[in-house]
């Protein structure tokens, strides 16, 4: 009852998958659509927690919870095509999807009392293709892996009331995210947000 494991695998089926060209998406914004044709992504993720104050003597009323994840993702065009869509191109089947890492983890560590608690969280990301390919990513075809880690604080002050702070990207490591619109685009760098949460 200490311990919580989770496994979790997946397959998706697209017959047809669509493309658009999307603002957010980090694209021009005209929302055109673009066929990507069949593609196949499967993986499967596990996940663990614990409370490490199990292993120790006594009871201080302090909680020290750990949590691990660890996601694995493969998708592949079922289809050779043409694309108008830049990170698509000319793609042949078997190809690898842009913009999905193949593994992904994560791992938090904190402390926690009936007060107050303080955390902090650290996630890799491996390195992602920005065109479509097979093989090994090729240098300016790519988003490097990278780890970005994350602190957060948090303190009861009333019954209903929790000052809190986060702060970003703790140790300010540079990486990129995207390679769209016009070239790299920067992972965000350290900052801090910091508030009051109500429970009504």
């Amino acid at each position: 009852s200490d311990l919580q494991l989770e496994a979790i695998a997946f397959f998706n089926d697209y017959d047809n998958l669509l493309g658009a060209d999307t603002a957010a998406g980090g694209g021009t914004g005209t929302g055109d659509q673009y066929n990507g044709g069949a593609v196949n992504a499967y993986g499967f993720e596990l996940g663990a927690k614990y409370d490490l104050a199990k292993l120790t003597s006594g009871d201080n009323g302090l909680k020290y919870p750990v949590a691990l994840a660890y996601t694995f993702t493969n998708a592949e065009f079922r289809s050779s095509f043409e694309s108008d869509l830049d990170q698509w191109g000319t793609v042949t089947k078997g190809d690898k999807l842009t913009y999905l890492p193949e593994h992904q983890l994560y791992l938090s560590l904190g402390i926690e009392s009936k007060k107050w608690l303080v955390s902090a969280a650290a996630k890799y990301i491996s390195e992602m293709r920005t065109e479509a390919g097979s093989g090994s990513i090729s240098y300016g075809s790519g988003v490097e892996d990278h780890v970005v880690v994350d602190v957060t604080g948090e303190y009861e002050i009333a019954k209903s009331a929790t000052l809190f702070a986060t702060v970003y990207n703790i140790f300010d490591k540079e990486y990129m995210v995207s390679r769209l619109p016009a070239g790299a685009r920067p992972g965000a760098p350290l900052s801090l947000i910091s508030g009051l949460k109500f429970k009504f």
